[in-house]
C-alpha cells in the first residue's frame, strides 16, 4: 500500500493522537535535518522508512504551521511496528531532540478526550449517565468484575452511588 493512500486511511487524527501521547517506539537514531514546506529545519528522529516520507512532511508542515516544539509518532500495522519518528526538540534550552520514544507529559488532555468517548457512548445508547460504577453486593453495575480483596470490606459505602455522570463531573467523592 502507497504511503499517501494509507495516510489518507488513518487520518489526521491519528497522526495528532501520536502528537499528543507521544507513543513509545524503537530506539534513538541519529537526527536528519529536513526543511518543512514552510522553510522551517525541523530535525526528525527515528530510521527513514522508504515510502513513509508523507509523514514526516504532514508533521514537519504541521510542526511549523503551529509551531510545535517537539512531536513523536509512531503507526502500526497488522500488529507490527511500521514507523516511529521524533521530530524537533524535547528541551529547547539544552537542544535535547525528541526521539521516537520520547515521553511527552499529557498532562489533563485524558480527562476530555475520555468524556467525549463517554458521551459518544451514552448518544449511541450504549451507556447510561446515571448508571453506578462500583457494585454493592448483590447489586448490578458497570464495573462487577471490580471487587475488594478477599478478607477486604469498603469502608465507605458511599462509593456504591457513583455514577458515570459524577465522574464525568468531579463529583464523586
Amino acid at each position: 500500500m502507497r504511503s499517501s493512500k494509507l495516510m489518507r486511511q488513518l487520518g489526521p487524527a491519528l497522526l495528532c493522537a501520536g502528537v499528543v501521547f507521544g507513543l513509545l517506539v524503537g530506539g534513538p537514531e541519529p537526527a536528519a535535518q529536513r526543511t518543512s514546506g514552510a522553510g522551517q529545519q525541523i530535525p526528525i528522529t527515528g530510521i527513514p522508512v522508504p515510502g513513509m516520507e508523507s509523514f514526516d512532511r504532514f508533521m514537519t508542515n504541521l510542526m511549523a504551521r503551529y509551531n510545535i516544539p517537539g512531536a513523536a509518532v509512531a503507526v502500526v500495522k497488522d500488529g507490527r511496528l511500521v514507523f516511529a519518528h521524533g521530530y524537533g526538540l524535547a528541551d529547547k534550552e539544552n537542544n535535547q531532540l525528541v526521539q521516537p520514544e520520547s515521553l511527552f507529559r499529557i498532562a489533563s488532555i485524558s480527562k476530555p478526550i475520555t468524556a467525549v468517548t463517554v458521551l459518544k457512548l451514552v448518544e449511541e445508547g450504549k451507556l447510561d449517565l446515571d448508571a453506578k460504577v462500583f457494585c454493592a453486593p448483590g447489586g448490578s453495575c458497570l464495573l462487577e468484575h471490580l471487587q475488594p480483596l478477599p478478607g477486604r470490606t469498603v469502608l465507605d459505602q458511599r462509593i456504591y452511588n457513583i455514577t458515570v455522570r459524577m465522574l464525568l463531573q468531579h463529583s464523586g467523592g
